[in-house]
């Protein structure tokens, strides 16, 4: 009796170890499916991070050369600023000058028909200076607007790099996930 309750017991254990053994091997499966998708994706979100990092590159690069010509833009303003003080500068004195001739051909009728072939010469110059004040404020505004345009495209490349820095983020933390779920 003893050896046949033995028999038994060791037949329900063996039972009970070939349907332990069959459910590890379905649950074994199953991990390998999931292992397999976890890959493929792991692969995916690896793909998608290489274009994504490229994607950043070509817009820090785009990004370095719109500062570029920002600098560019920002030295020739200084530029355009630097020859419309001196131009204004020029039209002063030679306002000024204006003045003094016009006050010494009153006081004076001999000098007089120097000082206006003088007046004359000195209006010649304020025209061609205002011309050339004209032409700086026209270079001015001309800059000033390229400024506005390039300020406008850095704004943009800045919102679309930070657009895929949130994606290579978003990725990297997938990524984390997934290998957690590996683990």
């Amino acid at each position: 009796d003893n050896a046949m309750d033995r028999a038994d017991s060791c037949e329900q254990s063996c039972k009970e170890a070939k349907r332990r053994a069959t459910k590890s091997e379905e649950e074994h499966g199953e991990l390998l499916k999931k292992a397999t998708a976890i890959e493929a994706e792991l692969k995916k979100a690896s793909e998608n991070l290489v274009t994504t990092t490229q994607k950043v590159d070509e817009k820090e690069k785009a990004l370095l050369a719109a500062e570029m010509e920002v600098t560019n833009l920002n030295r020739k303003v200084q530029g355009l600023d630097g020859d419309l003080e001196r131009s204004e500068d020029k039209l002063v004195l030679a306002s000024q000058k204006l003045d003094k001739a016009a006050t010494a051909a009153d006081d004076n009728g001999r000098m007089r028909k120097v000082l206006d072939a003088r007046s004359q010469q000195d209006e010649e110059k304020i025209g061609k200076l205002e011309d050339e004040l004209k032409s700086a404020r026209t270079g001015a505004e001309d800059a000033d607007k390229k400024y506005e345009e390039i300020a406008k495209k850095l704004a943009q490349v800045e919102g679309d790099l930070e657009k895929a820095e949130e994606r290579a983020e978003m990725a990297e933390m997938k990524i984390l996930e997934l290998e957690e779920e590996l683990r």
